[in-house]
């Protein structure tokens, strides 16, 4: 009796469970579609969707091979990386750096133009500094770094004039300690690559509190401060070509410190100079009665020492000076810049005593003077005729001459 109950329970169970099949069967099917595998990384949003020109960076701008262009048609390009897009650029190109004058060049680019030339020459012979920036929606974005760059053509090693000197002024005072040096090309039409400049208080260079290379800027400036306070301090230019070509210096600018106000006195450093002239006698031998301007009778017919009318000045020609009296074994002997085209030559020394002469056969003079003597100093016809002078603080002794007697 258990038995045949326990069959009947099992065969419900078997029943219900058959009919939850059959139900399922009925049940909506739903179908998987498996992911088809990546091979490529899926594109990218559009970059910069949504944003605006205050998110835009700036453009990147290469370092250029050399900081002048011979062509005054130059290339500029840069790269945007930016994670704003942009669509477009500004190109600015100024002179002097002056981007707010009236003469800057300026360029609207498409999105897909990193580079640019301009549709007319650039200015030759001029300093430039140009920029760009990213645009978007008409707005712009922050610039990028301002190059500058010059513009040629360059000088060729014939055109090594001596500069001029500008800044500091000629005898001024100044209460920097470091000043910016500034002078000026003696070719105007051509751009001068380099120059060597040196700042000293030692007149006769031996020794430089500066000294350096610069170019093509015509000026050169450092944080650095070289320059002590109350002294008088001697700088001078020239133009160099090359590795081993280098024009004549600049006349020697002076200029003194006084940084804070205060110094006692602003010594002035003294000057010695001259002229270097023909020394000419036209009379006849024998001489006449009346001896005519010009000429005296001293051991001969010679001339008298003294520049009359018509009497030219002789330039190329070296002056030496030395520390202490003349005869006595002073220091090594230093050598003057050579007369100019008006046959005058100066040099700034420091208080003290000093011999000057010129030496005939010596520095190249002879190629210049000839066979002759010196009629001029005074004092009898010694060879080398010298001068014994002493000068102290803000003396300018520029009577320092000498005659020149040619013997054919």
């Amino acid at each position: 009796m258990k038995a045949d109950r326990s069959n009947r329970w099992g065969l419900a169970l078997a029943i219900a469970a058959y009919g939850c099949l059959v139900a399922a069967c009925n049940m909506p099917e739903r179908t998987v579609t498996p992911a088809a595998p990546q091979t490529e990384a899926p594109a990218p949003a559009p970059t910069g969707a949504g944003c605006t020109a205050v998110d835009l960076s700036a453009p990147d701008v290469p370092v250029w091979e050399s900081p002048i262009s011979e062509s005054l048609l130059p290339v500029f390009s840069w790269f945007y990386d930016g994670e704003c897009a942009a669509d477009g650029f500004r190109l600015e190109v100024a002179p002097d750096g002056e981007f707010g004058s009236t003469s800057v060049l300026v360029a609207s680019l498409g999105a897909a133009t990193t580079s640019w030339t301009p549709g007319q020459d650039l200015q030759p012979v001029t300093r430039y500094q140009w920029r760009v920036a990213a645009l978007r929606s008409g707005e712009m974005g922050p610039y990028s770094i301002s190059p500058e760059f010059w513009t040629g053509p360059t000088c060729e090693g014939s055109d090594l004039g001596a500069p001029t000197l500008l800044s500091p002024a000629d005898g001024a005072v100044i209460d920097d300690a470091s000043p910016i040096l500034a002078w000026e090309s003696a070719q105007p039409g051509c751009l001068q690559a380099a120059y060597n400049f040196e700042v000293t208080d030692d007149p006769t260079f031996s020794a430089a509190v500066l000294e350096g290379s610069s170019g093509p800027s015509a000026s050169f400036e450092t944080a650095l401060s070289f320059l002590r306070d109350c002294t008088p301090y001697l700088w001078r230019v020239r133009a160099v070509f090359g590795e081993d070509m280098s024009g004549p210096y600049s006349e020697i600018g002076v200029f003194t410190t006084d940084l804070t106000g205060a110094c006692p006195q602003i010594p002035v450093l003294p000057v010695i100079g001259g002229l270097v002239w023909q020394d000419v006698c036209s009379a006849t031998w024998p001489p006449p009665p009346v001896l005519p301007p010009g000429c005296v009778f001293q051991e001969g017919l010679m001339p008298d020492g003294v520049r009359q009318e018509g009497e030219l000045p002789i330039e190329g020609v070296v002056v030496r000076y030395a520390q202490g009296a003349c005869g006595g074994d002073g220091p090594a002997q230093t050598v003057l810049e050579a007369t100019d085209e008006q046959g005058l030559y100066s040099q700034y020394v420091l208080p003290g005593t000093y011999c000057l002469w010129v030496d005939g056969v010596a520095d190249g003079n002879e190629a210049i003077l000839g066979r002759g003597r010196l009629t001029y100093p005074p004092g009898g016809y010694d060879f080398p005729a010298r001068y014994t002078i002493t000068v102290d603080w803000g003396d300018e002794l520029m009577d320092v001459g000498f005659g020149w007697m040619a013997i054919q």
